[in-house]
């Protein structure tokens, strides 16, 4: 639209000189003067900015030129502040009245061509390309040229000096060599060791049973008086021969006893009622079981003394 072609060419304009901020010759009256026009102005464009966002009427760009006129006589921090608010409202109502003309206003192709021909004409009856490249290349020609690349494509490229590495020295040992002990299997030595206990409670227990005929108390069978190590061996090694079925526990005025029975080979033993307990032993315990019993001697053969 013609509208558009006259703002661009009043934007073209050609540079101005640059202007000198901290201007000290500008009287403080003279910038009460300038923020005072500054308000004025803004009050203007919220007034009458319905009217300014029809932009054919030409109104809104007389606002800008107005506006270009204001921000020449800003110097200083405090009326740039307002002058950024004016420019702020000016865009807003223009940005406004754009999206308002771009849903009521359809131009169609041979109105952006005739109205590009009616702008300028060259030599040969056709749009003047140049003229109007001209107008527009401020606005349009926003992409960086690459010329500053040139220099870049002919630079050497130094090649990488290679890092040497320090090789690790290794450490020579002056001593003999000596071959790492040979470990067994320490798992299977437990456990051999651990059914050959068991195995001999069970003869002891089946032996004094044949000898008295009467069931056994249970601490006098695994308390050792000479080690507390060994009293607690003992008493896990009855758990096995009572949990495979060798002997049975009874009780007698409160006391545990052990009786001796293969219940393993009777043919209904799965049929048996099974039952748990818990006997508790620490060292006081199992000082006042050798006091109470009176238990000189250990019903199993002491198996290390350096355990006691």
């Amino acid at each position: 639209p013609p509208f558009l072609f006259e703002a661009m060419e009043g934007a073209q304009g050609g540079k101005k000189k640059r202007k000198q901020y901290l201007n000290k010759s500008i009287t403080d009256k003279e910038r009460q003067k300038t923020r005072n026009d500054l308000r004025d102005f803004i009050h203007d464009i919220n007034v009458n900015k319905d009217e300014m966002q029809k932009i054919e009427n030409g109104k809104l760009l007389k606002k800008f030129d107005e506006g270009e006129t204001l921000n020449e006589q800003v110097y200083f921090p405090s009326e740039s502040i307002v002058d950024l608010e004016a420019q702020k409202a000016l865009t807003r109502t223009a940005e406004n009245g754009i999206r308002g003309r771009s849903h009521r206003i359809k131009i169609t192709m041979n109105q952006y061509l005739k109205a590009i021909a009616d702008h300028g004409e060259d030599e040969e009856g056709g749009p003047d390309w140049t003229a109007i490249g001209n107008i527009a290349a401020q606005f349009i020609a926003a992409v960086p040229a690459t010329n500053f690349l040139g220099g870049m494509m002919f630079k050497e490229i130094e090649a990488k000096r290679p890092i040497q590495r320090s090789q690790k020295r290794q450490k020579v040992v002056n001593g003999p060599e000596e071959e790492p002990e040979q470990l067994t299997d320490t798992k299977n030595e437990e456990k051999t060791h651990t059914e050959g206990r068991v195995h001999t409670l069970r003869k002891l227990i089946k032996k004094r049973a044949k000898e008295t005929r009467e069931p056994l108390n249970l601490f006098e069978i695994v308390i050792n008086p000479e080690s507390f190590a060994e009293s607690v061996e003992n008493l896990f090694d009855l758990s096995f021969l009572v949990k495979i079925g060798k002997v049975k526990l009874t009780t007698q005025n409160g006391w545990p006893f052990v009786q001796f029975n293969d219940y393993s080979k009777d043919p209904q033993q799965e049929e048996l009622p099974r039952h748990q307990g818990l006997i508790k032993m620490d060292r006081v315990i199992w000082q006042d079981l050798k006091d109470d019993l009176d238990i000189k001697t250990s019903f199993v053969k002491t198996r290390n003394k350096s355990r006691a």
